[in-house]
């Protein structure tokens, strides 16, 4: 009896870390300088608005936040990429410098959740570059 309480209460613990942390996901975030970064929602999907608006789907990793892109520009990632790769070899880029570049696009963006859940950080790819801190609008 006893150990069927101690693993309820460590269940509840290990489920309500997990909404926590979804919770501090979930809404507004800013790009330095204020600019509107992202919007992530409670169902696990984001958005980020603009010219070319793209949509996807988040997750958490640890202290992580996983963002997939599932679209852009309204279209499915890879007609995205397929339109991207025959414009630049058309422009006389190699292929596979170009596949290379746009496998980018395959991979969740990884940003580092904050403990206080105020702000995400991501580094650049490559390591080329300065982290990029968002921070959630209040």
């Amino acid at each position: 009896m006893r150990f069927k309480l101690f693993f309820l209460i460590g269940l509840a613990v290990i489920l309500a870390g997990c909404h926590s942390k979804d919770s501090m996901v979930a809404g507004k975030w800013d790009a330095p300088g204020g600019k509107p970064a992202l919007t992530a929602t409670a169902d696990h999907k984001w958005s980020q608005g603009g010219q070319m608006a793209v949509e996807g789907t988040w997750a958490i990793d640890g202290d992580d936040a996983l963002f997939t892109i599932v679209t852009i520009g309204g279209k499915p990632v890879a007609d995205e990429k397929k339109m991207l790769r025959d414009a630049a070899v058309k422009m006389g880029q190699p292929s596979s410098k170009v596949d290379e570049q746009l496998a980018i696009l395959d991979k969740p963006l990884r940003l580092k959740l904050s403990g206080d859940g105020k702000t995400m950080t991501i580094a650049p790819p490559g390591g080329q570059g300065s982290p990029i801190t968002l921070t959630k609008e209040s």
